[in-house]
């Protein structure tokens, strides 16, 4: 009986009613119409399905699942179609996301769901091969048109596509449903069990129901359309997941090494080589594919063979991926070598290295099935894998590698890529046993015969690698012997050819081994290196050159250089004639010589200059400026002029060679016409092998030749004129007069040679005066560069002679000048105000120079922003402070000078400029100090000048509250505005207190500006609170968030805001509101104070967008400082007091955000911590410690990765616990022992420089040295007048039962890391420090609590401390 559906909602519409009886109708007769001819009644359903509303029923979608999944399981041809119809797919979808869980179990389970897709899956994995063949572009997909609903179409590979797309995103939202993340009833909580239960198979049946899903993924991978499929990068993880709910076995692995393993590698390797960056389907995939394979296919094979030593599961996988061998077998390395390290002692370790090698066995037998190219290129993979996941392979097995295959038979068939590879692996294996001692010897000999066909990158780190293992076995001699002997092979005349052998171009100079020589060498083998070299029969002067400029190069200890002496130049002296040694390595000599000098003492100097000075004599004087020989003999007679300076014996002989030397070179060399001349501030990095330009350089670079140039000519030396004159290249002269007379300027030598500076000055003050003569000097670069430079030098270099010429020149130019920009204002003031810094008086001085110069200057401050407004205010101020100030002091000028001041107050009124306002105010400040003084006769009246200055305030802020009011605020009124308030700082109390202001306007306008994020609202509520503190509302702020709020300002009706925040320094307006609210409160008031402003950093404990504490945290350090009151006398509050203030900053300090919270937190409690000791309580000291820790165990928001200086400012913190509270710490050893060992752990972190890490070590070790070495003010307490013993020493003894944890802790580090040698440098101190105060019982315990690599290790520092850091008492 047909019962008519009706809807009680009164919500739903019409139309969607009629959809759903639609619906409901189809439903029904799908058992008489059947899917239709051409799938048209599924196409409908799915319409239906698609437009039906979202209801609590699903009696129609339970139907047609029902319905589906029984025709579905027929085997004939209309079921196939019906199963390969990817809408058929879509329908069940939908059906399985608005079905109940509970009823959507029962009908998956009476419908054999899981038949169903079993079937379809194994037909979709198996594309037909004559629906291939019918059309040879089947794997080019039509992504734009729907899928034919015919047998033959949907059988061929597009069409299995299709289909594989529609089953994984049904499967995808089934499996969604039944995650446990969702909200669950009871009742769909039993439904999802009953569907998992439908997939808990045993391994067995569910690799062959999930196989097929992986081989979709394979193939969607051959498509040809690039375009990706619907939800494609979510196929992996629904294999995965459809895989964790079959039954869990012991065979799985086995399963899934037999069935699956060769699907997964063939994905992973072409997904690996898939050419887009942004192919997110093949990063997703290889993550998923490797996650799946890690955890059910390596991790229980290695738990196999750990336990069992099983590789049946490794060997069934090799054999099932033979024949993708290249791509998989490196893929199958990687998996293994990056799985999760098994935890656990030395047995687990080292069971765990056999796990690795056998793995590698298998997988280099895996490989010999390939061709010799294909076996190297999968080499180099597994070799990659190795060295990026630090897995250990058998030194036997690489010996085997090198020799099989990266050293063929053919010499010109070497794999120098592997061999690379290799010695970066493992370099050990050519030091430990004869047959790797060979191979070294075969490696050698082939770099030795190499040509320009070896890559270069790969050279170099060949020759790196093989550095770094010998350095790292202690033997770097050896490697250094057997490098001098392979540059011995050469001939030198062999070597003047382009293409020179890779030992002279990637050895010479290395860094590597620059680095390693020091650090692996002890200076007696270092000696012992150079009395093998004079012992060899035939020296080469090529090699010998080449070798000891290394050597050369790596010295920079002082026991190294005392250990060496003069050997090298003695070596380097003895080896022969060099005629045909090529020009660059021939040099060389003379940079042996030139190092061995620099840090020989004067009597080895000169002994040496007389075994050379006829030979370097003659190299300069005949030098050709176009060899490398000229450089580098004119910087070793340099060093050996130093080494005489200044009154050796042959200092006069090379003095006259050196400056014969640059006279010669100016008169051979064009100067003016050499490329990128004096281009570039670091002369020092001239390159030699541009012999002209080094040479022409080289006088600037060094720190005493342009001296010595200047002396001997007793002027401007001749060089300097060529490199100043404008005349060396049209085209770049200004980069070169600006690098040049920075070079001289910067260079302490010539400043101390006043004849010179003066000459240089002159030289600029010339070209300035040649400018000036055609138009502003300001105007042409040349000029304009000489006052930048000048702006710089040290103000005593300038004489007052030159000061005042400057003046009379630059003075009448700008009055004439008029307006300028405000980039010329800035740099003419700026210059004006560092040449009047000194007395200067130049001709016609008078006021009136200092009223053109505001005259000219008010349109700009009119017309400019705010900052620069206010800047050059500022910048007249201070150049008419320093003018006023030394003409008052002036008793023969100062009346002639001030004449006509009264008459310029007269003329003075509301309309006079904003710059006038900052004359008037520098007029106070230098005349108000001597009101009322007898020393000196009145010439000015400070009363007048304050009354006038008053006067043009009161008006300014008045026109200023008008606007702001109306909103008719313009840049002119609001920089008029600031440079009032700036002056009002002078302005005397009863000035003020007579101003005709209206309060309570200001203080509405303050506000509103304000909250529009002005600066002008700041600067006027600093003024209001300042000096009308009994008229303002809010006269103690306790909010300043807005100051330093990151939002943007709301823009004027007028256009642009002229005073954003951004542009000013907000920390100084900040203090002057501070200053100004704390200037009249007692004690307790300001601690009340500071109780407010802590209730503001807690309400941004989680801040708005935009807002940020620092506001608050620099208010409350400021009113810290102001509290200078003793606290003898005063109350102490029961509710708050700074130990509370301290307690919520040490609390928010670990809560901390952003570094810039972080560090102005810190300075607080630091201020509190030191200037406040007094007020702070044992909690306090406890507390900062633990909070220390902690921050550096638990770094949440990675604090201390974003910035070093979070590791500063908590040993900052510790420092003043140690110096300022150390008595509390008498008891606490153990906190103040744990923080040490946390702030010493996180010297390991990685991520940070190794520079940086050792700057941090050093504060480290301050820290450690502090508790060991405490001062007697730290220490010191009342004692009996009777007691023998010091506080001093009764600390150490404290300290030395405690810091020997310390030690362990840095022991234990070096065992579990390695410390860079910069970092046990900075920290060695320290450790010697702890040594000092430990006691020989505690060093015993120390000792036992060790194992044999520890006491290794600490048997090794204590050798050193014994040697460098005891104390010996002489």
């Amino acid at each position: 009986m047909d019962v008519e559906m009706t809807d009680a909602s009164p919500s739903r519409s019409s139309e969607t009613i009629t959809s759903d009886r639609d619906l409901v109708k189809t439903v029904r007769s799908l058992d008489q119409t059947g899917p239709g001819a051409n799938g048209e009644n599924l196409d409908r359903l799915w319409k239906q399905l698609t437009s039906a509303s979202q209801v609590p029923f699903s009696a129609a979608e339970e139907s047609v699942l029902r319905w589906l999944l029984k025709v579905m399981k027929a085997n004939n041809d209309e079921a196939d179609t019906i199963r390969r119809f990817p809408l058929t797919w879509r329908i069940l979808d939908c059906a399985f996301q608005r079905i109940p869980l509970f009823s959507l179990a029962k009908s998956l389970a009476d419908r054999k769901f899981m038949a169903v897709l079993q079937q379809t899956l194994k037909s979709v994995a198996k594309p037909s091969t004559e629906a291939q063949i019918s059309d040879p572009k089947s794997k080019k997909r039509k992504r734009n048109n729907a899928a034919v609903f015919e047998l033959k179409t949907l059988q061929s590979f597009e069409g299995c596509l299709g289909t594989g797309e529609a089953i994984f995103g049904a499967l995808k939202n089934l499996l969604e449903r039944l995650d446990p993340a969702a909200q669950w009833s009871a009742h769909d909580r039993m439904g999802a069990e009953h569907i998992k239960a439908l997939f808990a198979q045993p391994a067995t049946e569910a690799v062959e129901l999930l196989s097929p899903l992986l081989s979709l993924c394979d193939f969607s991978l051959e498509a040809s359309d690039t375009e990706p499929f619907e939800a494609q990068e979510s196929w992996v993880k629904v294999f995965s997941s459809a895989w964790d709910l079959h039954l869990q076995g012991g065979a799985d692995a086995l399963e899934v090494a037999t069935h699956l393993s060769r699907a997964s590698f063939s994905i992973m390797g072409k997904t690996k080589n898939r050419s887009s960056k942004d192919d997110q389907v093949a990063k997703v995939w290889t993550r998923d594919l490797e996650k799946f394979l890690q955890r059910n296919l390596v991790l229980p094979a290695r738990s196999a063979y750990l336990n069992k030593t099983d590789l049946e599961i490794v060997v069934r996988c090799f054999a099932i991926i033979q024949n993708i061998a290249l791509a998989a077998v490196p893929i199958f390395y990687s998996l293994v070598s990056s799985a999760p390290r098994v935890v656990g002692g030395l047995t687990t370790t080292k069971a765990e290295e056999a796990w690795m090698q056998e793995v590698f066995k298998m997988s280099e037998r895996a490989m010999r099935q390939l061709s010799g190219s294909e076996k190297s290129q999968a080499m180099e993979g597994i070799l990659d894998e190795a060295i990026t996941n630090k897995s250990r392979i058998a030194p036997s097995d690489l010996l085997s590698v090198c020799e099989t295959y990266a050293l063929s038979d053919n010499q010109s068939e070497t794999d120098w890529r592997l061999l690379s590879l290799i010695a970066k692996c493992d370099a050990d294996i050519f030091l430990q046993s004869d047959q790797g001692t060979q191979l070294f010897e075969q490696v050698c000999d082939r770099i030795t015969t190499v040509g320009a066909e070896a890559d270069e990158d790969t050279m170099r780190q060949l020759i790196e690698s093989l550095i770094t293992g010998f350095e790292n076995a202690r033997d770097l001699s050896t490697f250094l012997k057997t490098w001098f002997n392979q540059l011995s092979k050469f001939e030198d005349k062999k070597l003047r050819s382009g293409d020179r052998p890779v030992w002279y171009t990637r050895v010479h100079r290395n860094p590597t081994l620059i680095g390693g020589i020091q650090k692996s060498l002890t200076t007696k083998q270092l000696v012992n290196l150079l009395q093998w070299v004079e012992e060899q029969r035939e020296l080469r002067p090529a090699a010998v050159f080449i070798f000891l400029n290394t050597l050369a190069s790596a010295i920079t200890k002082d026991d190294y250089a005392d250990a060496v002496g003069s050997k090298l130049a003695d070596i380097a002296l003895n080896v022969g004639s060099a005629s045909k040694t090529p020009s660059d390595i021939r040099s060389l000599r003379w940079r042996i010589i030139s190092k061995t000098v620099s840090w020989l003492d004067y009597d080895q100097a000169t002994a040496l200059w007389d075994k050379v000075q006829t030979d370097l004599t003659k190299a300069l004087q005949k030098a050709k400026f176009d060899d490398e020989d000229a450089c580098e003999a004119l910087e070793c007679a340099y060093n050996f002029w130093l080494s005489m300076y200044p009154d050796g014996r042959d200092q006069t002989v090379l003095s006259s060679l050196l400056t014969s030397f640059v006279e010669r070179l100016l008169k051979k060399v064009k100067v003016e016409d050499l490329q990128g001349l004096f281009d570039s501030r670091d002369f020092a990095a001239s390159d030699t092998s541009d012999v002209p330009r080094f040479c022409a350089e080289f006088p600037l670079a060094a720190s005493r030749l342009v001296a010595l140039l200047a002396k001997s000519s007793g002027g401007l030396p001749d060089y300097l004129q060529r490199a100043l004159s404008d005349e060396t290249s049209s085209k770049g002269s200004e980069v070169k007069l600006s690098n040049v007379l920075h070079a001289v300027a910067s260079n302490e030598n010539n400043l101390c040679k006043r004849k010179l500076t003066t000459d240089v000055v002159d030289h600029a003050i010339d070209i300035i005066s040649k400018a000036s003569a055609k138009s502003s000097p300001w105007a042409e670069q040349q000029s304009r560069i000489a006052m930048i430079e000048l702006s710089r030098i040290p103000d005593e270099s300038i004489t007052r002679q030159q000061r005042e010429c400057l003046m009379e020149v630059l003075v009448p130019k700008v009055h004439a000048a008029g307006q300028l920009d405000p980039s010329d204002w800035h740099l003419v003031l700026g210059f004006l105000v560092k040449l009047m810094s000194r007395p200067t008086f130049y001709q016609k001085m008078s006021f009136a120079d200092l009223q053109k110069i505001a005259n000219s200057l008010s349109k700009v401050c009119a017309e400019s922003n705010s900052s620069t407004a206010l800047g050059l205010s500022q910048l007249v101020a201070q150049l008419a402070t320093s003018t006023v100030r030394q003409m008052n002091d002036h008793q023969e000028w100062r009346t002639q000078y001030f004449d006509k001041v009264p008459a310029l107050l007269k003329d003075l009124d509301g309309d006079a400029s904003s710059v006038q306002m900052t004359l008037l105010k520098a007029l106070l400040s230098v005349v108000l100090p001597e009101a009322g003084s007898d020393d000196k006769a009145v010439v000015i009246d400070s009363n007048q000048i304050a009354s006038v200055l008053g006067s043009l305030i009161q008006d300014t802020l008045s026109d200023f509250s008008k606007a702001s009011r109306r909103q008719k605020v313009k840049g002119d009124i609001v920089n008029r505005a600031l440079i009032a308030l700036d002056a009002a700082g002078t302005l005397p109390k009863p000035a003020v207190a007579g101003l005709k202001i209206k309060v309570s306007q200001l203080e509405e306008v303050s506000q509103q500006a304000i909250t529009n994020g002005y600066f002008s609202g700041w600067k006027l509520q600093a003024f209001l609170i300042k000096y009308f503190p009994s008229k303002v509302a809010a006269a103690r702020p306790t909010s300043f968030g807005q100051l330093f709020s990151s939002t943007l300002p709301t823009p004027l009706p007028s256009g642009a805001v002229p005073d954003p925040l951004s542009d000013f320094n907000r920390q100084s307006i900040l203090e002057d509101i501070v200053d100004a609210a704390v200037a009249g409160l007692d004690y307790n008031g300001k601690i009340q104070y500071v109780q407010s402003l802590l209730e503001g950093v807690e309400t941004d404990t989680a801040p708005a967008a935009g807002s940020t504490s620092e506001g608050q945290l620099l208010a409350i350090r400021r009113v810290i400082t102001q509290m200078t009151e003793s606290l003898v006398g005063l109350e102490k509050s029961k509710t708050f007091d700074l130990a509370t203030a301290h307690g919520k900053l040490i609390r928010y300090l670990a809560q901390a955000g952003t570094v810039r919270e972080f560090v102005r937190t810190a300075e607080v409690l630091q201020e509190l911590l030191d200037v406040k000791s007094e007020s702070m309580t044992q909690w306090n000291i406890e507390t900062t410690l633990s909070t220390a820790a902690a921050i550096v165990s638990n770094d949440q928001g990675h604090l201390l990765d974003a910035s070093p200086s979070v590791y500063q400012w908590l040993c900052k913190l510790m420092e003043v616990i140690i110096k300022k509270h150390r008595l509390r710490l008498e008891g606490h050893y153990h906190i103040l022992v744990t923080t040490l060992e946390t702030l010493l752990g996180a010297l390991a972190h990685p991520s940070s420089s190794t520079q940086q890490r050792a700057k941090h070590a050093a504060q480290f070790t301050r820290l450690v040295t502090l508790v060991c070495e405490p001062a007697a003010a730290a220490v010191s307490r009342v004692q009996h007048l009777s007691a023998l013993d010091s506080a001093t020493d009764a600390a150490k003894r404290s300290a030395g039962r405690h810091m020997y944890l310390v030690l362990m802790a840095y022991v234990k580090l070096q065992l579990d890391i390695d410390v860079p040698r910069e970092v046990r440098e900075a920290l060695e101190p320290g450790m010697n420090s702890v040594f000092d105060i430990t006691p020989l019982g505690v060093r015993k315990i120390l000792n036992d609590s060790m194992d044999a690599s520890g006491r290794a290790i600490l048997r090794e520092m204590y050798k050193r401390y014994t040697k460098f850091g005891k104390w010996s008492g002489v």
